[in-house]
């Protein structure tokens, strides 16, 4: 996505409001969006830099964590990103990365990309209670019981099974 920043560049204060939908993808997701990503910020220049702040809008096609359901996701993510006037710029107060540019266009897709990744939650579930696969069969438990047997044995303790207790012994 580029915003062209030519009519507020050289202006010291001066700001526009953005308002752009595009469709939008990255080699970043590992899933698809369902809808255009819609961009409304504020670009403002602050003597040094531009200010960019704003809001990302889509719905992205997740999966479910549990059961592997498809989940429609609706994404709201803050943008916050400076953009140098010149290359020797520095943070001061350190709130903030900010990014050289060349031009009068702002290249902003992976501050984007980034910025819906980071508003992903780290565990998708289908719904609340969502009771997931059946481990030995796959069979997906929110659409009915599976066929295997109900009390199955950790492998690794099955050998506990056929261990005989004495109680003949007392403690000394």
């Amino acid at each position: 996505m580029r915003i062209s920043i030519d009519d507020i560049k050289a202006i010291v204060g001066k700001a526009k409001e953005i308002d752009l939908t595009e469709d939008f993808c990255s080699e970043d997701f590992d899933f698809q969006l369902l809808a255009p990503l819609h961009f409304k910020a504020k670009a403002e220049n602050k003597g040094e830099y531009i200010l960019l702040e704003g809001v990302i809008t889509t719905v992205a096609d997740l999966h479910c964590d549990a059961c592997l359901a498809p989940v429609k996701f609706p994404v709201e993510a803050e943008f916050r990103e400076a953009y140098a006037l010149n290359h020797s710029v520095i943070d001061e107060e350190g709130e903030m990365d900010i990014h050289a540019f060349d031009g009068g266009e702002l290249l902003i897709d992976s501050e984007l990309a980034a910025s819906v990744l980071f508003s992903l939650p780290m565990r998708v579930l289908c719904r609340e209670d969502c009771r997931g696969l059946c481990p030995l069969c796959g069979q997906n438990l929110n659409e009915g019981k599976c066929v295997c047997a109900e009390e199955q044995i950790d492998p690794r303790l099955a050998v506990l099974k056929n261990f005989k207790f004495d109680r003949s012994d007392k403690e000394v």
